[in-house]
């Protein structure tokens, strides 16, 4: 999705402007910023669990890497699926990890913390996508068409993909898998 050069997801938003505020890489502040959410996460009930430490600490290198091996196309006809592309695994990835119950990320933590207190999933997701990238706009992070798009409708598709996965959404049963680690 960077590579597409269509914007970045909302929390890659939050990432590169702490990245051109601090001048860290961007896998040094994936760490840290996730250790945050993790921080956030625990305080609103949801148990931190081995894919959550694992997560932490191999995203960031995998981003990096990530950047190295991807292409950079030109043509807006390739950049524009390569974006939907990637946000749709994107989706697919955060439904897997969540449904796995071994520990979810730092960000999705916040979210299942903050669904199991009667809030919509998909709403939720929605205004922390938008959280993410007020700040990271702020701070000089990479804005484009595609963030707007990924903030409007990632919480929708993440909500799809659990349903597909045979998830609940709803808060209680968001709630059970939030304290099942």
């Amino acid at each position: 999705m960077v590579n597409a050069q269509l914007g970045v997801a909302p929390y890659d938003v939050l990432v590169t402007g702490l990245t051109e505020v601090t001048g860290l890489p961007f896998g040094v502040i994936s760490i840290l910023l996730a250790s945050v959410w993790i921080g956030i996460g625990c305080l609103l009930g949801v148990r931190p669990g081995v894919g959550t430490v694992v997560l932490t600490l191999a995203v960031g290198p995998l981003f990096d890497l990530g950047f190295a091996i991807a292409p950079e196309p030109d043509a807006l006809l390739l950049r524009a699926p390569m974006f939907l592309g990637g946000a749709v695994i994107t989706g697919l990835a955060v439904a897997l990890l969540i449904s796995a119950r071994l520990g979810s990320p730092g960000f999705e933590m916040a979210m299942l913390g903050l669904s199991s207190r009667g809030l919509s999933l998909r709403w939720v997701r929605t205004g922390l996508e938008f959280l993410a990238f007020s700040i990271g706009w702020a701070l000089g992070g990479q804005v484009g068409i595609g963030t707007v798009v990924f903030a409007l409708a990632f919480g929708h598709l993440l909500h799809g993909w659990l349903t597909v996965l045979g998830e609940s959404t709803t808060p209680d049963e968001v709630e059970d898998a939030a304290a099942s680690v």
